[in-house]
């Protein structure tokens, strides 16, 4: 009777079967090439090109990539930096364990045929878990755990080469990662990663949004455009040299320049305007008046 092949693809030896050969296939199951791949085996798996790389497993007593507990991620040629996905494919679709390490430059997804799998960025390394659907974290939360410092040289890093390296917003809500290309922190929240700061500055600079709250801001420096009437500007870029301004409302101030050498500011009941004085000479019947009082 022939041989059948577990998942793994470990012969399994029929009774009667293997005449005279028997021990040595069951030499060679044992061996590193077979049993010790899935135990303790590491396997490099490269890409030569800008393109994903499928594994796949065989009935065969050889040495076999996807059998292996270590995948090590390796990139070449026109492969260098390509950001793509290492895929499980046919007779892979199996309960195993993989520590993957990407040495690459891009981030590597490995995943099954089907599911969404589980993005290492560059130079990073993790332990996944096949569930025969899908490739998924074999650790995403704890019960209870605080994760702090030896000591004050400890540093823990959140650094990845870019955005296109970061995990999945939905799956890390409330992490927090630094692009190195954006110079920019972000947290994920609502299944998207939201940019905090950049290395512009002590605070940064916010791409967008709204500011409330903030102190200290240097007004020469820290603010552009025209400050409209609304929020309590002129709506102006430029003010005319000695006039005065007048109030109007939502709408731009009006101006009252100085106009003739000793004009005054006066009221007509409605709005100022700049006018010449009034005489202020005595009228004809008080120079009568003072005539015959003073006998002039």
């Amino acid at each position: 009777m022939a041989s059948t092949w577990s998942a793994l693809k470990i012969e399994l030896l029929e009774t009667g079967a293997n005449s005279g050969t028997w021990g040595t296939a069951t030499n060679v199951n044992l061996g590193d090439a077979v049993l010790g791949e899935v135990i303790t085996g590491s396997a490099t798996v490269d890409f030569p090109s800008a393109a994903d790389v499928t594994l796949t497993l065989t009935d065969s007593a050889t040495t076999q990539s996807a059998r292996n507990l270590r995948l090590n991620i390796t990139e070449s040629g026109a492969g260098i930096g390509y950001a793509g996905n290492l895929i499980l494919g046919s007779n892979c679709q199996i309960e195993k364990f993989y520590l993957i390490r990407n040495n690459g430059t891009g981030v590597k997804t490995i995943k099954n045929t089907t599911g969404t799998g589980i993005a290492v960025a560059a130079g990073k390394a993790t332990l996944v878990y096949n569930d025969g659907t899908n490739v998924v974290d074999v650790l995403n939360s704890f019960s209870s755990a605080i994760l702090g410092a030896v000591n004050a040289g400890s540093i823990i890093p959140f650094y990845f080469a870019n955005q296109a390296a970061f995990p999945s917003a939905s799956t890390y809500h409330g992490a927090i990662a630094h692009s190195h290309a954006d110079g920019a922190m972000y947290f994920a929240h609502n299944g998207a990663w939201v940019r905090m700061l950049n290395d512009s500055g002590p605070l940064g600079t916010p791409s967008s949004g709204t500011a409330t709250n903030l102190t200290g801001l240097p007004l020469s420096t820290g603010v552009t455009g025209t400050l409209p009437i609304a929020n309590g500007g002129t709506s102006l870029t430029t003010l005319t040299a000695n006039n005065v301004i007048l109030g109007n409302g939502t709408s731009t101030p009006l101006f009252v320049a100085p106009s003739t050498s000793g004009n005054v500011l006066t009221s007509n009941g409605t709005t100022w305007q700049s006018t010449t004085p009034a005489a202020t000479g005595a009228t004809k019947g008080q120079a009568i008046a003072f005539s015959l009082i003073f006998g002039l």
